[in-house]
């Protein structure tokens, strides 16, 4: 298959070379035709294809490959959320990718094009973090220069146990690693500054985690269903402060998990006090205590 398709086409393969039928709902552009032709399967628009519309091919599981047209501007969200596709290649001329494109894309393992890293695994656009193509790796250290970590660039289903962040991310969107119930260990370098709603949401084996001490604003819930979590080291001398979709109420992890929280000896008083963490005050312990 061409690296890259026509203008008004996207090729692609399929299980059984059947036919899919993309979600072009929410587009400009109508499919005039939409074929298989030896093993390739040709959708033809009327208009040269400038962007692939939101949730175009979202749970098309039996999506194999995709080959992009040339000329394409844009892929919306969820553009291909839940399909096969092992590899992908990205024209030059796309200049915007929006969020959880390539969620629960279990058998990605390579992307190439604009806005790929030089070892392939990761889509990063202008400093931020679209996308990880996860298989066959169990560790990985994203790429020094990533400045924003999107929604759901994890899934269930991968291998991948430990994940290391580079001290150049400054935020983690929320629901950045929702579901990621394989990963087991998370670092967190020092330059860390924001950690939105749900980041690590069903991480449920991930039993202990550090917060860099330049973290200023912490999402709410968080850790919620992190039911594995059995410690929270907090570095800042200053709590955090908290906010999310739940306001003040809830708990930042679920109801009845017993999580030990360790900040910093001078800070004990500061933490049991502050809005949100005072919930916790019972659990919370300076470091030269433990």
């Amino acid at each position: 298959m061409n690296r890259f398709a026509p203008s008004n086409q996207i090729l692609y393969t399929s299980i059984k070379n059947e036919v899919i039928e993309p979600n072009f709902a929410k587009s400009d552009n109508r499919i005039i035709s939409n074929v298989v032709e030896n093993g390739i399967g040709i959708i033809t628009c009327a208009e040269p294809l400038k962007r692939i519309p939101y949730e175009a091919f979202e749970f098309k599981g039996n999506l194999l490959s995709v080959t992009l047209p040339e000329g394409l501007e844009c892929i919306d969200d969820n553009a291909f959320n839940s399909t096969s596709i092992a590899e992908i290649s990205i024209p030059d001329s796309v200049v915007e990718i929006g969020e959880s494109v390539f969620w629960n894309c279990e058998n990605l393992a390579k992307f190439s094009g604009k806005f790929a890293t030089e070892d392939g695994r990761c889509l990063v656009v202008d400093g931020a973090l679209k996308a990880i193509a996860t298989l066959g790796l169990t560790e990985y250290t994203i790429p020094d220069g990533v400045e924003v970590i999107c929604a759901d660039v994890l899934s269930d289903g991968i291998d991948l146990e430990h994940l290391t962040l580079p001290s150049s991310v400054k935020r983690i969107k929320g629901s950045a690693f929702s579901d990621a119930s394989g990963l087991d260990e998370l670092t967190l370098n020092e330059g860390l500054e924001r950690l939105d709603d749900f980041a690590f949401a069903d991480c449920a084996n991930i039993e202990r985690i550090v917060i860099p001490s330049t973290v200023t604003e912490v999402g709410f819930p968080i850790f919620y269903n992190c039911f594995g979590l059995e410690e929270l080291v907090l570095l800042p001398i200053v709590p955090p402060s908290v906010s999310g979709v739940y306001g003040d109420g809830g708990h930042l992890w679920g109801e009845d998990i017993e999580v030990r929280i360790v900040v910093p000896q001078q800070s004990v008083e500061s933490y049991r006090t502050a809005p949100m963490w005072k919930n916790y005050a019972s659990m919370i312990v300076g470091d030269k205590d433990v």
